[in-house]
């Protein structure tokens, strides 16, 4: 653990269309790319290729360039570029969670705040996705991008 005893995880799952794997590989050869820093070279382009870039990674410190790292996927790739950030802060019960759903489209990143639970019967964090109440607040300075995509995820907000 840190020293604030703070964890985090991220989760990173995208497929790539057949396409756009050469693409991407010469792409990120002259990027800036943390996720070649953790998983190596080697790796990353293993799993380039085979079309799947799938990450879960537990660490006691923050992924710095998450952020960053979905946005290059981004102007790459055609499609929504969706992880999660979650923090856990130990307590003398449950810990205390919190977590984004970090989207990035066409190089633009936004972060979304999650509902978020301690699940004590499984010991593991339950995600109910999007906090709308988050979202309400946030909607006029919403990209209109995100706020289609949110209308289409979840109806109550179709009358904004």
């Amino acid at each position: 653990m840190s020293e604030s005893g703070r964890s985090y995880r991220y989760e990173l799952h995208v497929q790539i269309e057949p396409t756009d794997v050469g693409v991407l590989v010469d792409a990120l050869e002259d990027e800036e790319f943390g996720l070649r820093e953790l998983l190596g070279e080697e790796e990353l382009v293993a799993r380039i290729r085979s079309r799947e870039l799938t990450v879960s990674e537990r660490s006691t410190s923050r992924w710095a360039s998450f952020d960053h790292d979905l946005e290059v996927l981004s102007i790459y790739l055609s499609q929504y570029i969706v992880g999660r950030e979650l923090e856990l802060t130990p307590t003398r019960g449950a810990p205390i969670v919190r977590g984004e759903k970090v989207v990035a489209r066409r190089g633009e990143v936004i972060r979304l705040a999650l509902e978020l639970s301690w699940d004590p019967s499984t010991g593991e964090i339950r995600d109910d996705g999007e906090d709308l109440a988050a979202l309400v607040e946030r909607w006029p300075d919403l990209p209109e991008w995100v706020r289609a995509a949110m209308r289409l995820t979840h109806p109550r907000l179709r009358a904004l």
